[in-house]
């Protein structure tokens, strides 16, 4: 079955021939990249034939291409009013009011699209969406974790964790070391099968056994689990509080903290660590690579660089960058020779607070206990639910959430007015 998507190009019906010559043309644009001008021209239409469920589709998408998401929302509205059930209708609508930040009305039309098609892309998203609105039941009903949680003695077991899989982040391995913890607490030996650049750091847990490479023969044990971020969500839903008994659960290098605590104790001021961007993504309909939406740009963080604080650099990154505030940078050999993460993780100990998008080092930094004032995008990760400024999997993370699409100037008054309390 072909998946329903957010096409562009979404024919269905036929049209009278002036509505025709609108679209003919809003295709030619289209396929130019020209998707302001594929707007008036599909508004010429709608203008013609408002009710023609076509128009409404190709204008709902088109909007969308260009993140006027609320235009978007609109036309998907008024194409359900036309044909109510239509799934592939309901499903995109639902990704218009994710990107938007309503993941109530999100998760709405999630599930009736599934009612209306049972699919497999339909029902991911629908599971993604219970989890952040913490519908457990409705979640188990569409997908169950089979993770080890208190449901069998453990002791003495040798368990192999393989968080190496495709889709598992550098920060998705780092959050899955708080079940790592768990095992080893309940008295496992703890093998962890992971990405390399992690080995260094994961290490150094005490509570791990043996840290294997992905590509490792995987010793023997007894029990085995492939461990991704929905997994890890349904196994330990019912943490509804952060415990503080469970960090720091990742360490630095001591020497390594010494060392640079050695570089900066000259500095008195309040040292904020700071990343802003994330992976580069490709625009389906542009083509262009450009950052992801999670991402803030060096400029608009300037106004939380206040009197009294200094910024230091943790974004991994080719060559200086130029911002408009003084901001600390580190050289090029900065997490090369003693491996990645080790340098960031023994800076990030040295440093007062750490203010950050959605990346690695959100999980970083709090794993290892500091505090973390996290800033997300207005369709942030389904692990951060929803309307709460806390982690269920990090006692020391603050979560400042963007209120809507692409505005990160309230999110940034926001820290601002914080930060200025805490070094006040």
């Amino acid at each position: 079955m072909k998946k329903p998507i957010l096409s562009i190009f979404f024919f269905t019906f036929a049209l009278p021939s002036f509505c025709n010559t609108y679209l003919k043309k809003a295709n030619e644009a289209l396929h130019q990249k020209d998707a302001v001008r594929a707007v008036d021209l599909l508004y010429k239409a709608d203008e013609e034939q408002p009710n023609n469920l076509t128009i409404l589709l190709r204008l709902a998408a088109t909007h969308a291409v260009l993140h006027q998401y609320e235009k978007a929302a609109q036309d998907y509205e008024r194409a359900l009013l036309i044909r109510p059930n239509a799934p592939t209708t309901l499903y995109n609508c639902g990704n218009i009011y994710s990107r938007l930040g309503q993941f109530e009305q999100a998760h709405t039309y999630y599930d009736q699209s599934y009612k209306t098609l049972i699919d497999d892309t339909i029902k991911g998203a629908l599971f993604k969406s219970s989890i952040r609105l913490k519908q457990w039941s409705k979640a188990s009903q569409l997908g169950a974790s089979s993770l080890w949680w208190y449901d069998e003695n453990i002791y003495g077991k040798s368990v192999l964790l393989d968080i190496s899989k495709p889709g598992n982040g550098y920060g998705d391995g780092i959050q899955f070391m708080r079940y790592a913890q768990a095992v080893a607490q309940a008295g496992a030996l703890v093998i962890v099968k992971a990405a390399p650049p992690l080995i260094p750091l994961l290490s150094l847990a005490p509570y791990i056994a043996q840290v294997i490479r992905h590509d490792d023969p995987e010793p023997p044990h007894d029990k085995r689990f492939d461990i991704c971020i929905a997994s890890l969500l349904m196994t330990m839903k019912h943490a509804d509080s952060p415990s503080k008994n469970c960090t720091p659960y990742l360490w630095a290098d001591p020497s390594l903290v010494d060392s640079w605590g050695e570089q900066l104790k000259k500095d008195k001021n309040f040292k904020v660590g700071i990343c802003w961007l994330s992976n580069y993504v490709k625009e389906l309909f542009s083509g262009k690579v450009v950052p992801s939406p999670r991402s803030i740009s060096v400029e608009q963080i300037t106004p939380i660089s206040l009197p009294g604080t200094s910024f230091y650099s943790l974004q991994k990154i080719d060559g200086p960058v130029a911002a408009p505030f003084t901001l600390h940078q580190f050289d090029a050999d900065f997490d090369q020779t003693n491996g990645r993460f080790m340098d960031t993780a023994a800076v990030i100990m040295n440093m007062d607070l750490i203010i950050t998008i959605d990346t690695s080092i959100a999980h970083l930094a709090a794993a290892l206990g500091k505090p973390v004032w996290v800033l997300l995008s207005c369709e942030s990760d389904y692990r951060w639910f929803t309307n709460t400024e806390r982690s269920i999997f990090y006692p020391t993370i603050r979560l400042f959430r963007q209120k809507k699409y692409g505005d990160w100037s309230s999110v940034i008054e926001q820290v601002k007015t914080e930060l200025q309390k805490a070094i006040a």
